[in-house]
């Protein structure tokens, strides 16, 4: 009983993670390529944030159904992906004060992709410690 509570958790995340994933990269392309009001353009942002907030609210979930090693590699991933994403904002910071920051490469549609990226290094550091 325990491990179906496990898989429909797992199973949800998944589904609202693509829902998330469908609902942002065309609405993403719409605002920077439609042409579209700036209005209609704050609109559509929304629907990618809903279904966010709704895919963390399931991820959150489902690690309560997670067992403790597992639970830890999680927490050691976050907090990894976080003292990076700090770094990373000192050196984005210290570079924009300094006047060579780039915003072709330093915008915030780049931020998520590091952010992201920092998260699955932390997740790879913590899986090699526990070797599962």
């Amino acid at each position: 009983m325990e491990t179906t509570i496990k898989k429909k958790a797992e199973k949800r995340t998944i589904i609202t993670a693509l829902i998330w994933g469908v609902t942002y990269l065309p609405i993403i392309y719409l605002i920077k390529h439609g042409g579209l009001d700036k209005g209609v353009s704050v609109m559509l942002s929304v629907i990618p944030i809903i279904t966010f907030i709704i895919y963390i609210y399931s991820y959150i979930k489902q690690m309560g159904t997670l067992d403790e090693v597992k639970q830890r590699i999680q927490f050691e991933a976050v907090v990894i992906g976080f003292a990076l994403s700090l770094l990373l904002m000192l050196v984005l910071c210290l570079l924009d004060v300094a006047g060579v920051l780039n915003d072709k490469y330093a915008g915030f549609a780049y931020l998520e992709m590091y952010l992201m990226a920092f998260y699955f290094i932390g997740l790879f550091i913590a899986r090699r410690k526990y070797i599962v």
